[in-house]
């Protein structure tokens, strides 16, 4: 698969899951792809303004060294400053969702 359809690849992965914010990792697990290939074609598409990557961390031993950040999808490829705050919106989102389930799950020993 080549860079173009990869990159096509991951935007599909958005209107699969009818989503507009997604965590890397599952970006990658849609793919099917190495992690490094889907990773590149991120990058494309960051390059493109068409995805915004949020860097997100917590302070749990369990996630030391887990990916979590989040893909945001831009609407137009001009990417304005609020095309940008709407994909940050969309990435706190996912990210405040996936936060209430971890904690309302996870339970340290």
């Amino acid at each position: 698969m080549n860079q173009v359809e990869l990159a096509a690849a991951v935007l599909q992965v958005f209107r699969d899951h009818e989503a507009r914010a997604l965590f890397v990792t599952e970006i990658i697990d849609a793919v099917g792809l190495p992690g490094v290939d889907v990773e590149r074609a991120c990058a494309d598409l960051i390059e493109q303004r068409s995805l915004l990557v949020v860097e997100n961390a917590f302070p749990d031993p369990h996630l030391a060294g887990v990916n979590l950040r989040i893909a945001a999808l831009l609407s137009s490829s001009c990417a304005d400053a609020e095309d940008r705050a709407h994909a940050l919106r969309s990435a706190t989102a996912c990210w405040e969702k996936w936060l209430l389930e971890f904690l309302g799950s996870h339970r340290c020993q």
